[in-house]
């Protein structure tokens, strides 16, 4: 199940690093998540992990509670990725039920990877279609825009069939919905790296 969100936790992090990291990766995605209001939490901390979070913040350029939604995006990936199915439907279920109006399940649903240019524009119309019945969750899309980079590919009775390989290499590979709204973005550095 995809959460609601324009990016998977990961991408948050890789963003923060990019941030960190802006003298050696200059031209690489690294904006904060976005703050759309909300209820407010106080946190203690200890010493320790408050001189971090301060360290983190002056560096990146992005303000305390930036770095925290990252780093608790990128702690619930984690706890979701070695948790057990059902207690990780059990707590998203919880947390959907809190969340009002809905949005109609399909417009959060991967619909197309897009390989993009630095100014989000596709590198020669590169778009292909997210294969139906193909998991959806951010490590799936992920492993499959990766997939993606090393072959274009063609459905063959239903299937993915590779056929050649990407040109022009681009800058940016996002996974997109049915309505073109962007559900999650990756550096094609980082995905190379990966």
């Amino acid at each position: 199940m995809l959460l609601a969100n324009p990016m998977s936790g990961p991408a948050y992090i890789v963003a923060l690093r990019n941030a960190l990291e802006r003298d050696k990766r200059a031209t690489e995605y690294n904006q904060p998540p976005k703050q759309r209001g909300g209820p407010q939490l106080s946190v203690r901390l200890d010493d320790f992990l408050f001189n971090h979070l301060d360290a983190i913040a002056e560096k990146s350029g992005w303000n305390r509670s930036e770095v925290i939604n990252a780093l608790i995006h990128r702690g619930l990936f984690d706890l979701y990725e070695y948790s057990h199915p059902d207690t990780v439907e059990e707590i998203v279920l919880s947390v959907v039920d809190k969340v009002a109006p809905p949005q109609p399940p399909a417009i959060f649903e991967p619909h197309e990877v897009e390989y993009c240019d630095l100014n989000g524009d596709l590198v020669k119309n590169e778009r292909y279609p997210y294969p139906i019945g193909r998991e959806t969750s951010p490590a799936a899309c992920l492993d499959l825009a990766k997939y993606l980079l090393n072959a274009s590919w063609r459905m063959v009775n239903g299937k993915p069939e590779p056929m050649s390989p990407v040109h022009p290499w681009p800058e940016l590979v996002r996974i997109t919905d049915i309505k073109g709204n962007e559900i999650c973005r990756w550096s094609v550095n980082d995905l190379k790296a990966n």
